[in-house]
């Protein structure tokens, strides 16, 4: 009798809305190393139909939530019933409702575990478990039945304590991101556009570009702040804003900042940034800044070694696994005096200095960060799970 080909069955997020969830997920999808030897199934989470909705519990958001997050259930349960899958995936939110929603999707995923011995695989693209947990008592047993007996993805090292006393170390894997290649095969290519990042440095302004969703926990008004320093100082600076507003009042707040205090020569918003645009952003940019608030393991900050540019990020989350002193920076949340020293440090830097960084920045972005990597690295821990893990104890 033919032994039956193991079937996965994902529940995950897919874009839109276009976040780092949304993109790895997507990435997951659309590798083919699992495809050969698996049966694959993917459910799309819901969870914000809008970047401004994110987070968000309001009254028409909210009943659009409860409506998707009831047919998720529903898709999840009968999935999960009729197929009897070898290993659920799963990326659970960790905001209230979010949270709330994925244990009952969980729970049919538990009964096939009890019944066929079904494996639970989840993956954590953000912090705040442990801190979710430490709100009551409720929320602490929800937390400890949620990680019961699953195996549990986290990005980095750095990440892994929040886990402590909710899950053992057995059932913790790193997985770190990882972003498509924008010039595999293209060395050449690279090298043009390093070559024409450094000649800009003496003929042009110091372009710096942020490259994420403008909303207050990145850091965007710390960054405004921090230009509007450097700008006193008469630094020559070419500031780039890109990405999706939100919240109206962001869009508001940033307009405002910048025609109050001069800076509409130096700082733009330049939009939503998709695949080309973002390219281009990149190509040009002398570095990327990201001083987050909060923040586990920012795509964006990988995407910008991928093109060799140094980074600027807070020291939160894994960033300080990420920015090492040879590609980048790191400086204090909501301090934008020190973000303004750590951009006028790299102003200041001369052309092979500055080169040398560029260099090491794509290098560890081919070492460690590469779609690639990632793609043989998530394979080989579902592999592991199935052939090799035994049931976790309950």
């Amino acid at each position: 009798m033919k032994k039956r080909t193991p079937f996965l069955l994902f529940i995950m997020h897919l874009p839109p809305p276009e976040h780092g969830a949304a993109r790895v997920g997507m990435m997951i999808q659309e590798s083919a190393l699992l495809k050969p030897d698996f049966e694959l199934s993917f459910l799309r989470i819901a969870g914000s139909r809008k970047v401004g909705q994110i987070g968000r519990f309001g009254l028409g958001v909210g009943i659009i939530k409860l409506i998707d997050g009831a047919w998720l259930i529903l898709k999840s349960f009968f999935a999960m019933v009729r197929q009897r899958p070898a290993t659920v995936y799963y990326t659970p939110g960790v905001g209230s409702f979010a949270f709330y929603r994925d244990c009952v999707c969980i729970s049919a995923a538990k009964i096939c575990s009890h019944a066929t011995g079904t494996k639970l695989l989840l993956h954590f693209h953000s912090q705040g478990i442990g801190q979710f947990a430490a709100r009551g008592r409720f929320n602490q047993v929800l937390v400890r039945w949620f990680l019961n007996g699953a195996n549990v993805i986290v990005m980095s090292s750095m990440l892994k304590g929040e886990f402590d006393g909710l899950v053992k170390p057995s059932q913790l894997r790193v997985l770190p991101n990882g972003v498509m290649d924008p010039f595999k095969n293209c060395t050449e290519a690279w090298e043009r556009s390093l070559a024409a990042r450094q000649n800009g440095l003496a003929s042009g302004p110091f372009r710096i570009l942020f490259l994420s969703h403008l909303m207050p926990f990145k850091g965007y008004r710390d960054l405004l702040a921090s230009l509007r320093i450097l700008l006193k100082d008469a630094v020559q600076i070419e500031a780039l804003f890109a990405g999706s507003w939100g919240h109206s009042s962001d869009k508001t707040y940033f307009e405002s900042f910048v025609a109050e205090h001069n800076l509409s020569g130096s700082v733009r918003y330049v939009g939503f940034a998709d695949q080309a645009k973002k390219y281009s952003l990149l190509s040009n940019a002398h570095i990327v800044v990201l001083p987050s608030h909060n923040e586990a393991f920012p795509l964006v900050l990988l995407e910008a070694l991928s093109f060799g540019v140094p980074v600027i990020g807070s020291m939160v989350g894994a960033i300080p696994e990420i920015i090492t002193k040879e590609v980048g920076l790191l400086t204090a949340p909501h301090d934008e005096k020190d973000l303004a020293e750590a951009i006028r440090t790299f102003i200041g830097l001369p052309k092979s200095i500055y080169g040398d960084m560029c260099r090491a920045a794509r290098h560890r972005y081919i070492s460690q960060y590469s779609q690639a990597l990632f793609n043989e690295r998530f394979a080989s821990i579902i592999r592991e799970l199935i052939f090799t893990t035994p049931a976790a104890k309950r």
